[in-house]
């Protein structure tokens, strides 16, 4: 659901993010981790302190590249690679439920976090530093 306090561009801009890359990425959860229900959420109100972000959520056909690139990427990376056995797929399957991502304009490298069932991604979608996948499997099994 978007928040009510968004203007017109932020909520074409949210529609676009969701069909272009959240819709496509979530399949692609499905396909490295059968039998899990992960669902993506990105925090709007995180967005609305650097307009800046909104140039890429803007345009289509790049979404989900930038999206991939920027915010998610080494964190689904590092799912894939946890996903690689049944033990690893039975854990997410059971114990996620959510990948929340969060920008947090200035932090110099990512920050992944695990608790109640959601990973919470933090990075600066101005700069492309968000961890080594490696780092956020550790993260994320730790937590397992």
């Amino acid at each position: 659901m978007l928040p009510i306090a968004m203007s017109l561009i932020e909520k074409r801009a949210s529609l676009n993010v969701h069909h272009e890359a959240i819709e496509p990425l979530e399949a692609d959860i499905k396909r490295f981790c059968p039998g899990s229900d992960i669902h993506l959420e990105l925090d709007w109100d995180s967005f609305s302190s650097d307009p800046n972000v909104y140039r890429f959520f803007s345009s289509p056909g790049s979404v989900r590249v930038e999206l991939f690139n920027r915010a998610l990427g080494a964190t689904l990376v590092a799912m894939e690679r946890i996903c690689c056995d049944e033990p690893g797929r039975e854990a997410l399957a059971e114990q996620v439920r959510t990948i929340r991502f969060s920008h947090v304009r200035g932090l110099p490298a990512g920050r992944v976090a695990v608790e109640g069932g959601v990973i919470t991604v933090e990075a600066d979608l101005n700069d492309r530093a968000s961890g080594s996948a490696a780092e956020i499997c550790q993260v994320i099994e730790a937590s397992l």
